[in-house]
């Protein structure tokens, strides 16, 4: 009976660790074009909840929205005309497809105890939803608004073992769709409804 509680106390905490060791990942930093920021954006991202097939997280950062010309054809150099900038906020839910290489490794090698390896590629299927407040310039024939957005897509992400840290290095790429609620409708703009990141982890 004691060795029974013992290994139910014990049993939470070592499936954390087994998936804290997979991900070591808490914390990044992301570029981002189209999608939430309809332009440039520099997000902070930060995995609020773990679990072993996937993790939730958050991010907030600073973008630069495009702006198109007053009038058609007049130059807009940094597309600055109706330009905005803004602050997108986005919570999303990562489910992990697997280990490419370690599927591999593992059907390549006879061996039954294998080390970890130092180079791992984990995919994910990336779900979630935000809003972005714009601060359109003063010349703008816009105005400040507050647009809902989801979020579909995937995630690659690389993990570099630094056993000698407390944190692997992670390298990661997503990619996706994002319709934004804006002006009564849904709307699926080349620029708004699709969006590409690279970041790492840290």
């Amino acid at each position: 009976m004691r060795v029974f509680l013992f290994s139910f106390l014990l049993f939470p905490g070592v499936v954390y660790s087994q998936w804290n060791y997979k991900s070591r990942y808490t914390e990044g930093y992301y570029g981002e074009f189209g999608g939430p920021s309809r332009g440039v954006s520099f997000n902070y991202s930060r995995v609020l909840y773990e679990q072993r097939k996937g993790f939730v997280s958050s991010s907030i950062g600073i973008a630069y929205m495009f702006g198109s010309a007053s009038v058609l054809g007049e130059p807009n150099p940094f597309a600055y005309q109706n330009s905005a900038l803004g602050i997108p906020v986005t919570l999303t839910y990562n489910y992990s497809l697997g280990n490419l290489d370690q599927r591999l490794r593992s059907r390549m090698t006879r061996k039954c105890i294998v080390r970890p390896p130092k180079y791992s590629l984990d995919w994910f299927v990336e779900g979630g939803a935000g809003a972005t407040p714009f601060f359109f310039n003063k010349a703008s024939f816009e105005n400040n608004r507050v647009t809902p957005f989801a979020l579909l897509g995937l995630r690659s992400q690389l993990k570099i073992s630094r056993p000698y840290k407390n944190n692997d290095l992670v390298i990661f790429a997503r990619g996706g769709f994002s319709p934004f609620y804006e002006k009564k409708r849904v709307n699926f703009s080349a620029l708004g409804s699709v969006y590409g990141s690279l970041g790492f982890g840290i």
